[in-house]
């Protein structure tokens, strides 16, 4: 693991959401929900899918797994982990593959920002997670 990164294991949460979002830029319609990563940072959820507990080991695997790289800064995240404690909400990451960028919040966040290197096989790995669980439900 990075040390630029929260770990985090399945003690830590009881429920784990994909969430497909939209940039921040786009003015989301009045019944779309807004996840908030921060004070700064709301994104339109264009889907939400529960994952089952193997699909959260394998993303919390990869979570864990992923290296440091250089931040590009354009910060347009197509997906994001949100991990819940019964019905609170403890934790949300939306991820830019595009600049290596992850933001941050929730009781479990000890920082706002991080990189990631969006070549590496975690970082990979984990996009495709990503998309397959938000595929998986219609």
């Amino acid at each position: 693991m990075n040390a630029n990164m929260i770990a985090f294991g399945s003690d830590h949460f009881d429920s784990m959401h994909i969430v497909a979002i939209g940039p921040a830029s786009a003015a989301p319609r009045r019944d779309t929900a807004l996840l908030r990563t921060g004070p700064d940072w709301e994104f339109p959820e264009l889907r939400r899918v529960c994952c089952t507990s193997e699909q959260a080991t394998q993303i919390v695997a990869d979570w864990n797994s992923l290296p440091a790289a250089e931040q590009a800064r354009c910060h347009e995240p197509g997906f994001a982990i949100e991990l819940f404690r019964g019905s609170e909400s403890i934790f949300v990451a939306a991820l830019c593959w595009e600049c290596n960028d992850i933001s941050i919040g929730g009781v479990l966040a000890t920082m706002d920002w991080r990189v990631f290197d969006t070549k590496s096989i975690a970082a990979s790995s984990l996009l495709n997670q990503c998309r397959r669980v938000t595929a998986s439900v219609s």
